[in-house]
């Protein structure tokens, strides 16, 4: 690899679910790089083979780490749920700290992840709150916008000054260890009208499409029940750019209701309910009594490994308190 090379860990299930959106970002960011420094020899690695079945990802990702200079991660709740991904930021921590450094971690903003935006959990989760203590460049809303776009250019120079900045820092002090102040160069300088429109030229002449944007995916139905449906906006955020829409009941009754209305892609339902401590098993073998197979997810506030054990008895596809590992569940399984 080049000496000024980025890791882009990214899940390739986000990449491929948004036909191929992750993989178009990144060479924007490269050709953006090239453009606020003048320099072509940055390069951006990413792992488009996957990790074959058995292989030690461990050592792979150790010896991809150990060659580079920037980490940038594409942040989602799949993400976060992700071994070798948690295992690059890992890696890539003690890097850093092996050079004296606590700027080179880049994370892009990609999809809402509600662990990340909840302080409690981020405090249980070292890998998390390292990266939330970073710079967050936020990508959510520049996703839904062609990489052509002048605004979403404008966002893809924004964290190409950054790189570059980075990059200069290094350069200056040859790898060694200084403050993190500010060192700009002519390049970042230059007036963002002539950076954006050099890279729109860069991006067709890549063959980069004019239309690539996170599409929304075609819709899926899922029915919540929770007596308490406000403490799950996040998820419900988080689950939106993956197609998924739901309808909410607060009892099991209602739930009954609409089952009997209409069928729905997949049901999440909490454990305990007003009068009945093990309402989701209650629903879960109604479900299963009179329902097609339907994908059951029980997300409760609390874990009981007797509850879970149950549940997964009874037919559901999970029992989890994580939202991450309950997000990553549905989007693999509802169709």
């Amino acid at each position: 690899m080049p000496e000024t090379t980025a890791v882009l860990s990214y899940t390739r299930k986000d990449d491929e679910f948004f036909g191929g959106y992750i993989t178009a970002f990144r060479k924007s960011l490269e050709l953006g790089v090239h453009v606020v420094t003048g320099r072509e020899d940055f390069r951006v690695f990413q792992d488009i083979e996957g990790i074959v079945i058995g292989e030690n990802w461990q050592k792979k990702i150790a010896d991809v780490i150990d060659a580079s200079t920037f980490l940038v991660p594409m942040l989602s709740p799949l993400f976060f749920n992700s071994d070798p991904c948690r295992d690059e930021v890992s890696l890539f921590l003690q890097h850093e700290a092996d050079l004296q450094r606590n700027d080179l971690i880049l994370p892009v903003y990609f999809i809402e992840s509600p662990k990340l935006e909840k302080p409690e959990e981020r405090a249980k989760d070292r890998i998390m709150k390292e990266i939330h203590d970073r710079q967050l460049f936020d990508w959510r809303e520049s996703a839904k916008l062609p990489l052509q776009e002048p605004a979403a250019r404008d966002a893809i120079i924004v964290l190409a000054k950054a790189i570059a900045a980075a990059i200069d820092r290094l350069a200056t002090v040859d790898r060694k260890p200084r403050s993190r102040e500010p060192v700009e160069n002519e390049a970042i300088r230059a007036t963002p009208e002539s950076q954006r429109e050099t890279l729109a030229n860069a991006t067709v002449a890549a063959d980069i499409s004019a239309d690539v944007r996170r599409e929304e995916p075609s819709e899926r139905v899922v029915l919540w029940v929770d007596d308490r449906p406000d403490n799950n906006r996040r998820e419900r955020r988080a689950l939106a750019p993956y197609g998924i829409r739901f309808e909410l009941a607060t009892t099991t009754q209602e739930a009954q209701r609409r089952l009997s209305q209409r069928s729905f892609h997949g049901i999440i339902s909490d454990m305990s309910r007003p009068g009945d401590s093990k309402a989701g098993l209650t629903l879960l073998d109604f479900v299963r009594a009179s329902v097609s197979p339907t994908p059951f997810f029980i997300y409760a506030g609390w874990s009981d490994p007797r509850y879970a054990n149950e549940g997964r008895r009874r037919g559901a596809e999970l029992v989890t308190n994580d939202p991450e590992t309950l997000i990553a569940a549905v989007v693999a399984t509802v169709r």
